[in-house]
């Protein structure tokens, strides 16, 4: 007597074979701790090699192994219990349930919990159809919008998949509105209220924190990818890039600014105030600069090239009109960003070489 399986799982069931049949003969699979009937098949005037029986998981003790015998039994004849045994193992493992852990369904990292769990059974969770490495515990986070689900596996390899949760944070995402009032100044504002608002933008090293920017809307004088994080109910959420163009500033990626690892400085740019520039174009020749910018008395001039290199530096002091030279002789051609700083104002101009 042999075994198509000797480990079933839920649904699954295995063929008993039983060789060297008689004719005439009835067969029948017991459970031999209480010789309680599984199956039986009854065998005519033409015995064949081998009759096989089939046996269901729903009729093995799950969690356990079953030793079964079969028992012959002829017209006339007492029945006979064969010595041939075979040992089938079903698994017991449950199907996991999982929710959302209470007091987490409003934030954008949602906690989800498996219910019952079985001791000697492993648990993976996956995020639609990818494996999460490591992610074994009974609880795990939802950073990102999908389906989400966990995978029990026993002991004798039978798995068993759980309910799928459907994690959707785009509803919550806050959204940005834009207006345009020219082509040195847009203004960015927040669609919806919320409780605290933190504005970002993407840079050379990654999105960074503008500092003491946290008001529903923002101005913004510079090209660039830009974000908004708001707070409600003690919950952070962020919304999708926004992206801002054919600004005056020019782009924020080769602007220079101070930067930490998290949070970037975003001097207020004073367009209003005089400064003037030429000639511009230029080519090969000195550009002179005046700047008038009130009752300052000392001006730092930095030039820029496209990728945020400073390529001079000049100081001066004096009253009224603060005046210098840039000579042109020896930069290559291209657009370059003047910044003027008279200590309490920072001005922007843009300068192009050919």
């Amino acid at each position: 007597m042999s075994a198509s399986k000797d480990t079933l799982c839920s649904a699954q069931s295995t063929l008993i074979t039983i060789n060297n049949v008689q004719a005439n003969t009835i067969y029948k699979l017991v459970k031999s701790f209480n010789n309680l009937a599984l199956d039986s098949i009854s065998v005519g005037g033409v015995a064949p090699a081998s009759v096989t029986i089939t046996i269901p998981y729903s009729s093995l003790t799950n969690g356990n192994k079953d030793t079964i015998h079969f028992m012959a039994r002829r017209p006339g004849c007492a029945t006979a219990l064969s010595a041939n045994k075979i040992y089938v193992w079903s698994s017991d493992l449950m199907k996991p349930l999982i929710s959302v852990l209470p007091g987490t369904a409003d934030c954008s990292r949602k906690i989800l919990q498996i219910g019952a769990m079985q001791a000697g059974v492993a648990y993976q969770w996956y995020e639609d159809a990818n494996f999460l490495v490591g992610n074994t515990l009974d609880k795990d986070t939802a950073y990102y919008a999908g389906a989400y689900r966990v995978v029990a596996t026993d002991g004798l390899r039978c798995e068993s998949s759980s309910n799928v949760l459907n994690i959707n944070y785009n509803a919550q995402k806050p959204a940005i509105e834009m207006t345009n009032l020219s082509i040195v100044e847009t203004k960015l504002t927040a669609s919806k209220n919320a409780d605290v608002y933190h504005w970002y933008v993407e840079t050379k090293s990654g999105i960074k924190l503008i500092e003491a920017d946290t008001a529903k809307s923002m101005s913004v004088y510079f090209d660039g990818k830009y974000y908004l994080g708001t707070v409600n109910n003690s919950c952070f959420f962020m919304s999708d890039a926004f992206e801002v163009s054919n600004k005056l500033g020019g782009n924020i990626l080769n602007q220079g600014f101070t930067e930490t690892d998290t949070t970037i400085i975003i001097p207020k740019v004073d367009f209003s105030v005089d400064a003037k520039i030429y000639p511009n174009p230029v080519s090969n020749d000195d550009v002179k600069i005046d700047y008038i910018g009130g009752n300052v008395t000392k001006v730092t001039f930095i030039l820029y090239n496209s990728q945020g290199l400073v390529m001079g530096i000049k100081e001066v002091e004096g009253d009224g009109i603060l005046r210098t030279t840039i000579n042109t002789k020896y930069l290559p051609s291209g657009i370059y960003n003047l910044y003027i700083d008279d200590g309490v104002k920072q001005v922007r101009r843009n300068l192009m070489v050919y």
